[in-house]
This record gives C-alpha cells, sequence and structure tokens, in this order.
C-alpha cells in the first residue's frame, strides 16, 4: 500500500497523479487499512459466501438453508482473512 500510494503520488509526466491529500491521509494511517476498511474492501465475500458473520450466525442461518443445498457435507466456516471473528460460509481464495 505505502508503495502503490507513494508512487502514485509522484508527478512522472505520464497521466495523473494521486491526490496529495488522500496520500497525506494515508501516511497518517502508516498505510494500514482499518477493519472498517477491510470489510468494505471485501466486497467479494458479500457476493459469493453466500453467508457472512460471526460462526454462530452461519452456523445457524447454514442449518435453515442447508435443505436447499446439494451439499451432504458438514460444513466448516472459513474465517474472513484480516476480520477477526467474522466467517464465511464458503472458502474463498485470495486471488479470485
Amino acid at each position: 500500500r505505502q508503495f502503490v500510494y507513494e508512487t502514485g503520488a509522484m508527478d512522472t509526466g505520464k497521466g495523473k497523479q494521486l491526490n496529495p491529500e488522500i496520500v497525506k491521509r494515508e501516511r497518517k494511517k502508516g498505510y494500514k487499512l482499518s477493519r472498517t476498511d477491510v470489510f468494505r474492501h471485501r466486497c467479494r465475500y458479500f457476493t459469493d459466501s453466500g453467508i457472512i458473520g460471526s460462526k454462530e450466525f452461519v452456523a445457524e442461518v447454514f442449518d435453515e438453508v442447508k435443505h436447499l443445498l446439494d451439499s451432504k457435507d458438514e460444513r466448516r466456516f472459513t474465517p474472513v482473512g484480516g476480520m477477526d471473528g467474522v466467517y464465511s460460509m464458503k472458502r474463498l481464495g485470495v486471488g479470485g
């Protein structure tokens, strides 16, 4: 993140550069994402995971809808990376 913001702020003469205020704000935060930022940036979990929330919530909702799914497997719920205490019904790889 630091590299991307700092490089994007440089005037290379090859197009636009990042707004200095955005870079200043990121420097102040040490280029770290807050828990809220991480959650907001993980929209894929909302669209691909089916169920997202606490482990108990995911298990409860899964139990209510499992008859609609063709899976006979016992589900193991996957922690959402960077989000302590938040789980997903499906295992989602980082890259895709």
